[in-house]
């Protein structure tokens, strides 16, 4: 799933950066999978960051050393917030290329992220209403 500067810019607000933000949600496997197909000759990468992101539900950087472009996968997290906003993302065309982005948060009620949907006051009756 995209998200960071791409993500926003898509929603617009325009941010420009030099890396693309890529939340993936692999098991072990996938994972080693992904890392055994990149270029050794063109993009850089440590396999020590990518063990030190599994076990810390983390980042690495993978970096395409022709171009510069630095790509930061970010694994997703644990907390329940994550989980939904990972089954929240929307696939959308950017530039004729289909990609999976994070949906901005207003875009669905609160209540769907595991939210009140809004703040009830409360209301003090009695003593403690004048301050007893």
């Amino acid at each position: 799933m995209l998200a960071g500067s791409f993500a926003s810019t898509y929603h617009g607000d325009p941010r420009t950066t030099h890396d693309i933000d890529i939340v993936i949600d692999p098991d072990r496997n996938a994972l080693d999978r992904l890392i055994a197909q990149l270029d050794a000759e063109r993009d850089s990468i440590s396999e020590g960051a990518v063990a030190e992101a599994w076990n810390r539900a983390g980042r690495f950087d993978v970096v395409i050393t022709d171009s510069g472009w630095k790509v930061d996968l970010i694994l997703r997290k644990t907390r329940p917030f994550s989980h939904q906003e990972f089954r929240r993302r929307e696939q959308v065309d950017i530039g004729g290329v289909a990609a999976f982005l994070s949906k901005l948060a207003g875009d669905d009620p609160p209540a769907a992220v595991g939210e009140p949907p809004h703040v009830t006051p409360r209301v003090v009756d009695g003593p403690e209403a004048q301050g007893q």
